[in-house]
């Protein structure tokens, strides 16, 4: 049911704040009572979305997809920018999750941005790095990415937002 599937994502979301999301050095105190507003609120847009998620370490952000899974997101999943723009011209989707940096590239959000916007694929960039300072959320979204984060719950609700029809 549609209670039940809202009440895994809101615990798959308390996880994945629990857990510092992509900066573990950062931990926070979950707020409970806006993850059950966030999903409460998602619950409706997300069904039938996909979404490419970008990142070398996609073993880190397994609470992260499923709260956003249980909701109705597909994910399809890439570990380097060539492969993600591969996937890009076969495949529509509503947005795209980056990391930051990656093992060849200590820019490929930016990178992956970038091409994405040469390629004009019409599909928000999402960055999702533990370095997401206020300086580099405004350089990133100066950049013309949707936006930066390392906050799962704030990564929640952009999701929602950039999916949106």
């Amino acid at each position: 049911s549609e209670q039940k599937n809202q009440a895994k994502a809101a615990l798959y979301l308390l996880q994945a704040e629990a857990s510092g999301g992509p900066s573990e050095h950062k931990k926070v105190t979950p707020n409970l009572d806006a993850i059950k507003e966030s999903v409460g609120a998602a619950s409706k847009n997300l069904r039938d979305s996909k979404v490419l998620w970008v990142d070398d370490n996609s073993q880190g952000q397994t609470y992260e997809r499923q709260a956003l899974e249980q909701l109705g997101v597909e994910f399809v999943l890439a570990k380097n920018t060539e492969q993600a723009l591969e996937i890009l011209k076969d495949q529509q989707f509503q947005a795209v999750i980056t990391d930051f940096k990656r093992s060849e590239d200590s820019t490929a959000g930016y990178t992956l941005l970038k091409k994405i916007q040469q390629e004009k694929i019409d599909a928000p960039v999402i960055i999702y790095s533990g370095s997401a300072t206020p300086e580099f959320v405004a350089e990133a979204k100066s950049f013309g990415a949707y936006g930066e984060t390392n906050r799962p719950q704030e990564l929640f609700d952009m999701v929602v937002n950039a999916v949106k029809k």
